[in-house]
Parts: structure tokens; sequence; C-alpha cells
């Protein structure tokens, strides 16, 4: 029954599928018994088509080490886009990685970027699109869980209905120029913001007016910071995960918006120079937990700030927010999180104690 609630979830609310419209579905192969049942909801839900793209599995392998035609997928692409197609994405983290020579494999990625068209379809809201999660028996095994437990921790957190808009609403009103974190593990950050800007919570809206989640679950309220205007000190709260490592105990020191200084992040930074900046700042009910070993889970547990791509939503000032092609969460927020707003008038406490403060 959650089951069916849950695909129901992904596929009215997630991608608010239009009449006709096209849908293309990207998972992992090792995933398709729930990529099926998806494909089907869709097309009885009234989608045209329905794409699947798999990310991993034997064709791809195949496909790669015989020198893959970008081509092909650029041509495929410009034709969906036209169509007005919108997109699932299924994360699910400890799949089996795909065994690909080195060189193979970074020509595939070099040759992937070619793609980064219909990203920026996406995050300039031309369509709708959403990320998901799919419980599989790697990920559960690394929480010591059974499988059927995992779908439900997925279900609970996918499908509860916590509406963020009240204090969204509350918080674009108070004209904020700048946030200060601090709590007792050493965070102590100023974050300026840009002027103008508005929170953004769970939903977005196409030009065309239709309404979707572009991330299942999402109970955070997030903004794009001045990206020469973050300094300070961030102290993880929670391990990140990154490409198969989890990475505990980091640190990171911003002065005028760059990292000057990190312990345990190298591999991160030294990917690409964009991320050593900020892109995002999000503000989240503190929540005790366990790692779980997904971001996409994980953001919504803590207060946390994003390295790299900033999202553009309800900023007016473009030219002030971080351009990336990546975006990796680092979280902070505690249990004695406080947030200090320094608006225009006053200054006031919009988060203690790890929780929300709204005052009437």
């Amino acid at each position: 029954m959650k089951r069916n609630s849950y695909i129901n979830y992904i596929i009215e609310k997630g991608i608010n599928l239009q009449p006709n419209q096209t849908v293309e579905i990207v998972s992992s192969s090792y995933l398709k018994d729930f990529v099926f049942d998806l494909r089907k909801a869709c097309l009885k839900k009234g989608a045209s088509f329905v794409y699947i793209k798999y990310i991993d599995g034997k064709d791809l392998e195949s496909k790669i080490n015989d020198d893959y035609d970008i081509l092909k997928d650029i041509e495929h692409y410009k034709g969906l886009i036209k169509e007005g197609f919108a997109r699932i994405v299924i994360q699910s983290p400890f799949m089996i990685p795909m065994v690909i020579e080195t060189n193979r494999k970074k020509e595939y990625q070099n040759k992937l970027k070619q793609l980064i068209f219909v990203n920026d379809y996406f995050n300039n809201l031309e369509s709708q699109r959403t990320i998901c999660l799919a419980a599989n028996p790697y990920w559960a095994s690394k929480l010591n869980i059974t499988i059927e437990q995992l779908w439900d921790i997925i279900f609970d957190y996918s499908l509860f209905n916590d509406e963020m808009s009240i204090y969204k609403d509350y918080l674009n009103g108070l004209n904020i120029n700048k946030i200060i974190f601090k709590n007792s593990l050493g965070t102590n950050l100023e974050v300026v913001l840009t002027s103008n800007f508005t929170f953004q919570d769970k939903h977005q809206i196409t030009p065309r007016g239709v309404k979707f989640q572009p991330n299942i679950p999402c109970l955070e309220l997030y903004t794009a910071p001045n990206k020469y205007n973050v300094n300070g000190v961030v102290v993880s709260s929670k391990p990140i995960y990154y490409y198969g490592e989890t990475i505990n105990d980091y640190k990171i020191e911003f002065k005028d918006g760059k990292i000057i200084d990190s312990i345990n992040l190298n591999k991160v930074l030294d990917k690409d120079e964009s991320l050593l900046y900020a892109g995002e700042i999000a503000l989240v009910r503190y929540s005790e937990s366990i790692n779980l070993y997904s971001t996409l889970l994980n953001e919504n547990l803590c207060s946390h700030i994003g390295l790299g791509y900033a999202y553009p939503y309800g900023i007016k000032e473009l030219d002030k927010i971080n351009k990336s092609q990546y975006h990796v969460d680092l979280f902070f927020g505690t249990k004695d999180l406080e947030c200090l707003a320094v608006c225009e008038d006053e200054n006031i406490y919009i988060m203690k104690n790890g929780e929300f403060i709204y005052e009437k």
C-alpha cells in the first residue's frame, strides 16, 4: 500500500505529470522491478511514452567499452526537450560499480559533459524533474536492517507532510541581509545573502505554471548566498557519503567566500575550483538519526551548506551566486544550533536549539 502511495506521489507531486507528456526514468539497472512499476504507473496516468535510462549494468559497460557514441544521445535529448519531457531520477547508494577501464571511464565522463544542456533545461525550470530514492539490499546491509525496513524509512520520510510555507513566508518578510550560525561543535559562520532573495521550500513552478517537487523528500528552506561574502568555520555534525566513501569529522574555513583551510575534504575540494565556494545555505529542523548514507535523506535531518552549484531559484542578483557542475552538501546542524538573522531594522533569532522560531 505504501509502495503504491509512494509511486503515486513521485508521479503526481514529484513531476506532476501532465497529459501526454514524455517521461524519462534514470536509474540503476539493478532496480528494474521498481522502475517497471513506476513506468507502468506513468503510462496509466497519461504519459505518452516512458524512456528508461540505466546508469550502470552490463549493457552500458559494453557500450562504453565499444566507444560510446555521444552524438546519438545529443540528438535524442534535443528531441525530448522539444517534446517538453519530464525526468525522474532514482538514487540508491551502494549499487554494484561498473567494470570499466579507467581511461574508458574518463573518456565517457568527458563525453557526458556535452549533455550539459539537458541539466540546464531542468535547472532553468523549463520542465519538471524530481529525484527520489529506492531501497536495495546492499544499502540495507550497510545500515544493518532488512530491505523492507529500509523501504519503510524511505516511505516515511518521503510521504511525511511537513508544510514549511508558513515559516518560509515569515522568513521572506524579514528582509534578512545576513545569517550567523553558531553551535558547540565549533561552527561559527556568517553568510551574507543576495539582495531581494526569497527562501525556497520543496516546490518549484515551470513557466507554464506546473508546480512540482524537485527533491523527494524535502524538509528544508534554502537559498544561495553571496558567493564572495561567506566567512567563518563549519564543523561537521554528520558524515557525508561521497563516491563510495564515508567522510567523517570534516572542517572548513571561509574567507571572503573562498575556502582557505579544510580537514578531511581534499578529495571533494580538489575536484573543481568552484567547490571552494558555497552555492547553498539550508535551514532544517534538527533530527536525531543514524547516518543513513544518503545525502537526499541526511539533508532533511539538519542545517547544511552546499558547495558548488547555486540553485538560482528566488535569486535576483544572479551574478553574485556560484556557478558549477557539482554540488556537495556539508552538514553542520546540531541540537544546539542557533541562527541569528541580521535584518534591515533589527537582529532576530530564527533558529534556537536546532528548531525554527516563529515570532508572530
